[in-house]
């Protein structure tokens, strides 16, 4: 195996809220590799353990919904185990996999946006003319409410994620997707998304 790819466990803060979107901004695949991946090793690069067993128990199990033999890596090494070559390579050829599928942590951005302020009036609602006072009932037709919304900033965070999906007999990358999740702050459903969408991706492109 590759030593560049040797895999040491970082911490990558899985998080989205019900509101929030996760999307593809980037996808490469293999054109010259046209197996079926059979049985895949799913692997979360995570120090925070929950998640990352979180991670790795939704993406295995939408897999299996779509007839491939997935394992989580949390179930074949040690919390603090580094994944090495000499560490991951024997368990590959052991359980026979057919890939390896590894997502990790690419950046974390903060920005804030202005949203200008804007009028919202009455349909009925026309600018005065010369006799504006005229009498009430003009009065009260022209100037009838008008609700004024100031300006305001909100803060954004966007998540970056990158997927990669390594061949094990030559061990080569053969699929890469990264993406984004806007303004998360729920582990849960970018999980729930991220894997969704990496499941049909494969899928999509003939792998799964």
């Amino acid at each position: 195996m590759n030593k560049r790819l040797r895999l040491t466990l970082i911490v990558i803060p899985l998080f989205i809220a019900a509101c929030a979107s996760t999307e593809i901004t980037g996808k490469w695949k293999d054109r010259t590799y046209t197996q079926s991946i059979d049985k895949m090793l799913v692997i979360g690069m995570s120090k925070d353990q929950t998640r990352r067993r979180i991670y790795e128990d939704t993406l295995v199990q939408k897999l299996e919904q779509k007839g491939v033999t997935a394992v989580s890596s949390a179930t074949l090494f040690a919390a603090d185990q580094e994944l090495s070559q000499d560490v991951l390579e024997p368990v590959l050829e052991r359980e026979s996999f057919d890939a390896m599928l590894v997502t990790r942590l690419v950046d974390v951005e903060k920005d804030t946006r202005y949203v200008p302020g804007h009028v919202v009036s009455s349909p009925f609602y026309y600018p005065p003319p010369h006799d504006y006072y005229y009498n009430f009932y003009d009065y009260h037709l022209r100037t009838r409410p008008i609700v004024y919304s100031p300006a305001y900033l909100v803060d954004d965070t966007i998540v970056s994620l990158e997927t990669n999906v390594y061949e094990t007999r030559k061990d080569t990358l053969i699929w890469s997707l990264t993406s984004k999740s806007f303004n998360p702050n729920s582990a849960n459903q970018i999980i729930e998304e991220l894997s969704e969408i990496i499941t049909e991706q494969l899928e999509k492109d003939g792998l799964i």
